[in-house]
């Protein structure tokens, strides 16, 4: 199905991929500058509310200043509407996972569980979950919403990928949306989010044609992480 966009999204950065991001749960509360290696850009991760987690990209140098706002990326992980529950099925305080949960400052090649885990005082599911990808000033903008939950000693799940919008200049055609993996296995996470060709015209300040783009929510080894190209 083909959108075509009506109105401009209104956001702060713009498009340059920047891989894996993954989040920690034993950092300091604070925004935290990293050089991705092999890359252009410097990656910043930042607790910017209680239950909103924030990852940006932005270029080491650009052509002209006017260009910095078409070449940054800016993905958030939401978890204001988000409820935890335990193995047993119970409501787990979201405050006191939330503390836990904070940006990693240095590592970027490993997932974290995002909060305690001990059978009785950790969670195991997560529902409601807000997934956002800004790609671009007044580019392209992604979100959707995940339930997963996470299997001590086996294979964690991605339940449910739902709520998605997809908004900005230019048109949209969804590859895919939803649940891609619905299960953990040994070799790889479970995972979805959306796929799509994004065509933009000449004279929206944008670089023009047609691309690929996807936003990708995976869970796996007790962790989770998101996987972009925006």
């Amino acid at each position: 199905m083909n959108i075509k966009f009506t109105k401009i999204a209104i956001v702060f950065l713009a498009s340059v991929s920047i891989g894996l991001v993954y989040l920690s749960s034993n950092s300091v509360v604070s925004a935290d500058t990293v050089e991705k290696g092999g890359t252009n850009s410097i990656v910043t991760s930042e607790k910017i509310s209680p239950y909103v987690i924030e990852f940006k990209s932005t270029p080491k140098t650009v052509a002209r200043s006017s260009d910095s706002l078409n070449k940054n990326t800016m993905v958030t992980l939401d978890f204001s509407e988000a409820t935890f529950l335990d193995e047993q099925g119970k409501t787990v305080d979201k405050d006191s996972i939330m503390v836990t949960m904070v940006p990693d400052r240095v590592s970027r090649s490993a997932g974290t569980s995002g909060g305690t885990w001990q059978s009785g005082s950790g969670y195991a599911v997560c529902r409601g979950m807000k997934v956002t990808g800004n790609s671009g000033a007044i580019g392209l903008q992604v979100k959707y919403t995940v339930d997963f939950q996470k299997v001590q000693g086996g294979f964690d799940r991605l339940d449910r990928v739902y709520g998605t919008t997809v908004d900005g200049l230019g048109t949209w055609s969804y590859l895919a949306n939803g649940v891609f993996r619905s299960q953990e296995t040994s070799g790889a996470s479970a995972y979805g989010g959306v796929k799509g060709q994004w065509t933009v015209s000449p004279g929206f300040g944008l670089p023009s044609g047609t691309s690929t783009k996807y936003l990708y929510f995976r869970v796996g080894n007790d962790s989770f992480w998101l996987e972009h190209n925006l």
